[in-house]
């Protein structure tokens, strides 16, 4: 079983190019080439995740879920209802206590909060009907920006792996730190210039 895993992993493809440091020997194991392969396998069923979401999303066509639909109307139904059963008076209270909770908040700096009243007025359906393309537009470009964005990051951080541009940022920053005086046991330092270059 042993010389047939082996066999198996001898199929795998090596990758010894890119920068490697002083002393550097391939591994017997393709422990490096095995990581990227995982890598890109979780990238794949990832990206695949995201593209059927992206799909899901440009299907809906911007209109608002039946199941909401009618959760919504009957709540609306429900608010004029009660708007129907409220004498003149009460109604103009409601609409003052409203307007001096809009003050309020105006006055504290807070006025782009939500009233909570509007739900009241009986007519959430027909707002929620002309923000839905809204949505759905912002959902659509979230979702493309995702997608672009996960293709950026793989490719940058294989990239930085097959270069081997970690091993020479690590010598490098070795190398500075020995210009100052410290040593090469001293990693925490090695460390810190190490993270401080990749910030650059």
């Amino acid at each position: 079983r042993q010389e047939i895993r082996m066999d198996l992993l001898k199929v795998i493809p090596r990758w010894n190019e890119g920068y490697h440091q002083e002393g550097w020997i391939s591994s017997e194991l393709p422990i490096f080439e095995l990581a990227v392969i995982f890598t890109l396998s979780v990238f794949a069923w990832e990206i695949y995740l995201d593209f059927r979401q992206h799909a899901r999303l440009e299907a809906k066509g911007g209109v608002v879920p039946k199941e909401l639909e009618v959760l919504v109307k009957r709540l609306d139904q429900e608010a004029l209802k009660r708007i129907s059963n409220k004498t003149k008076e009460e109604i103009e209270k409601e609409k003052e206590k409203a307007e001096a909770i809009a003050a309020e908040k105006k006055k504290n700096g807070d006025e782009n909060n939500t009233d909570d009243n509007k739900i009241e007025d009986g007519k959430v359906f027909e707002k929620m009907s002309s923000e839905a393309p809204k949505f759905q537009a912002y959902g659509l470009s979230k979702s493309s920006f995702g997608l672009i964005k996960s293709f950026w990051s793989i490719f940058q951080d294989n990239s930085l792996l097959f270069l081997g541009i970690y091993p020479f940022l690590w010598d490098q920053s070795t190398k500075f730190a020995i210009q100052y005086g410290f040593t090469i046991e001293d990693e925490i330092m090695i460390s810190l210039i190490f993270v401080g270059i990749q910030l650059i």
